[in-house]
């Protein structure tokens, strides 16, 4: 079990409310990054880390990212955030978190270098952990 955190500041990107609020209170809970940040969107996501960027404020070391979203889902956001300058996406680690039990998305999802992990909706806490540690 983790008692201190992983050391990981993660911006969750997804549309789902109660989804959201039970996430962050897990990692909260089991400390298990420094920080979250949300964003219900792929458009306010990338804004958000744009900002950051702008303001040379610290980035998101981890992006956990759902796919299905309005404005812009989560393929979308992929497709804009591998435009953004390669330094800047390799400090950041993009993993999925849907619903979806598609193999074709899970496929998918292996066509883009900024992806290295995912998982299917409802998440454990043993599954959190470890993506968390990966």
């Amino acid at each position: 079990m983790i008692d201190k955190p992983i050391g990981k500041r993660t911006l969750i990107i997804d549309d789902d409310d109660i989804f959201v609020f039970g996430l962050t209170k897990l990692i909260q809970i089991k400390s298990l990054t420094e920080n979250v940040v949300v964003q219900d969107n792929g458009q306010t996501a990338l804004s958000y880390i744009k900002d950051l960027v702008v303001n040379e404020s610290p980035l998101p070391e981890l992006i956990l990212l759902d796919l299905n979203m309005p404005i812009l889902d989560g393929w979308g956001f992929l497709a804009e955030f591998s435009r953004l300058e390669e330094s800047l996406r390799q400090k950041i680690e993009v993993k999925i978190m849907s619903s979806s039990i598609a193999q074709s998305d899970y496929e998918r999802s292996k066509t883009f270098a900024d992806v290295s992990g995912y998982l299917i909706k409802p998440i454990s806490i043993p599954d959190l952990t470890k993506l968390l540690q990966t």
